[in-house]
């Protein structure tokens, strides 16, 4: 008699029962790839819970209100996943099905798509070609879209509102900005223990540096030669400090290189935070081509900057003069020759004109320099545990970013508000120009560790803010919806 019987009878029917049942445990029994909701796509979100109204008459109108809104936070700096929650939020706010809503954003466009059943679809795309950071528009747009998610504002009015915040002054004159330049430099050096002549001629610096990046730009220069020329101009007044030292009485040199502290606040002033912050938030929230773009950007201004240095340098190191004190600089990274006090007081004065530079709105300057305070007693904890400096970066950024998040939501305006300016005093310059300046004198390899350290502590930052966001938004989430309860915003039509 043969063994092949019918299904799930006789040996064979055992051995396909067998193999079912192995397979249902091993492979499992969910869809593999299924569209992910809107509801997952905001969770974590500020606008988590949008109020839907009716379906509007004509989509078109509202495609390009959403287009606008993208563009407008792209361009002031905003990391991708905020801008695809706050269109994708804005989109369902205003009635349509994102079922049939197709949002697809990077670094240099945005193109958006909607094909309601028994509608012609409708598609609308728009190229990037200039970013900023603007950061009192890029929260302007946030608390719009707030709004309309609440049920504050209605359909008629999200077309005027936007176009108020694309034409919203800029919350600091020119000056004032250079000066917040100038003043992040004072307080870079002041938190690694510069002496008054390097804290003059920080500022002296910044506000030169600042107004040749200007002009230079107007000119048409490309970012990448406007940087470089500005890390060049900082490397050679750091060799002519080099040549003032031995002249000048030691109480206004100071015990650190005023040389080495001076081009530390220009690496600062001139490095790219924002971007930076930006680009690790992509990479790990699932943007990785826009990530990539970004990291490129990071990567050209950094190469900028040791191009710069390095030449300014080597210049240097042919006409004769004297090189800096890789020791005594090197013992001065991360602060750690300055008084606790005088390093957070100094952190909190960076940030504040970090703030003004990156022109955050002006309701949060005590809040950026309380945050960035409070990350910098984080990192002195960490710091006297004698922890690596990685690590106490990771967690000041940790504290800034949760912070940041809480008290920038509080006050309806973008996280990125508070906790880029907030970190800013955490990069690290003097570690970068250490590096530089044992390369330059032959000393390879402990100039490319040096350069391993500082790309440890950049990436540290980014990963750390992107955590502490993480970490409190279940928290932020709950006094949100208590706060609904309490306002009892009306439904719409």
């Amino acid at each position: 008699m043969s063994e092949k019987q019918g299904p799930g009878t006789g040996p064979v029917g055992r051995g396909r029962s067998r193999t079912a049942g192995w397979r249902r445990r091993v492979v499992g029994t969910e869809e593999q790839t299924r569209p992910i909701t809107v509801v997952e796509r905001l969770r974590g979100t500020p606008f988590s819970s949008p109020l839907r109204m009716a379906a509007p008459d004509d989509a078109t109108r509202s495609l390009d209100v959403l287009l606008r809104l993208a563009v407008l936070m792209l361009r002031s700096g905003s990391a991708l996943a905020e801008v695809e929650a706050a269109v994708v939020a804005a989109a369902v706010a205003l009635g349509l099905s994102e079922d049939h809503l197709d949002v697809d954003i990077t670094y240099s466009s945005v193109t958006l798509a909607y094909a309601p059943p028994g509608a012609p679809p409708v598609a609308r795309l728009q190229v990037l070609r200039t970013w900023g950071t603007e950061y009192a528009r890029l929260s302007a747009a946030h608390s719009l879209v707030r709004d309309l998610v609440d049920g504050r504002l209605g359909r008629e009015d999200v077309a005027l509102r936007l176009a108020q915040v694309e034409r919203m002054p800029r919350p600091y004159r020119g000056w004032m900005v250079r000066v917040a330049w100038g003043l992040l430099a004072v307080a870079v050096v002041a938190r690694l223990g510069g002496g008054p002549l390097a804290l003059v001629t920080g500022f002296a610096l910044a506000v030169a540096v600042d107004a040749g990046a200007r002009a230079m730009s107007r000119a048409g220069a490309p970012s990448f030669f406007v940087v470089g020329a500005g890390a060049f101009v900082a490397g050679a007044l750091s060799s002519v400090l080099s040549l003032l030292t031995d002249v000048l009485p030691s109480s206004l040199a100071g015990q650190v290189p005023p040389a080495a502290l001076v081009v530390a606040s220009g690496i600062v002033v001139l490095l790219p935070g924002g971007s930076l912050v930006a680009a690790v938030e992509d990479a790990l929230r699932g943007f990785p081509v826009t990530a990539a773009a970004r990291l490129v950007t990071v990567v050209m201004t950094t190469a900028a900057i040791i191009g710069g240095v390095v030449a300014a340098l080597d210049v240097a190191r042919r006409a004769g003069v004297p090189g800096v004190d890789t020791t005594a600089a090197g013992a001065a990274v991360g602060g750690a020759l300055t008084p606790p006090l005088v390093a957070v007081g100094a952190t909190a004065l960076g940030a504040a004109a970090a703030a003004v530079a990156y022109r955050t709105p002006p309701r949060l300057l005590l809040v950026t320099a309380a945050a960035a305070a409070s990350g910098q007693v984080a990192l002195e904890l960490v710091q006297d545990g004698e922890g690596p400096r990685a690590a106490g970066t990771l967690v000041a950024a940790v504290v800034v970013g949760a912070v940041g998040r809480v008290a920038a939501l509080r006050r309806r305006a973008t996280p990125l508000a508070v906790v880029v300016p907030g970190t800013v005093m955490l990069l690290p310059g003097l570690t970068i120009y250490t590096a530089l300046a044992e390369l330059t004198s032959g000393t390879v390899v402990t100039g490319l560790v040096l350069l391993g350290q500082a790309v440890a502590v950049a990436l540290a930052i980014g990963a750390g803010v992107s955590l502490g966001d993480s970490v409190v938004a279940p928290v932020e989430r709950g006094l949100d919806q208590e706060g609904r309860r309490r306002r009892q915003a009306p439904l719409r039509s």
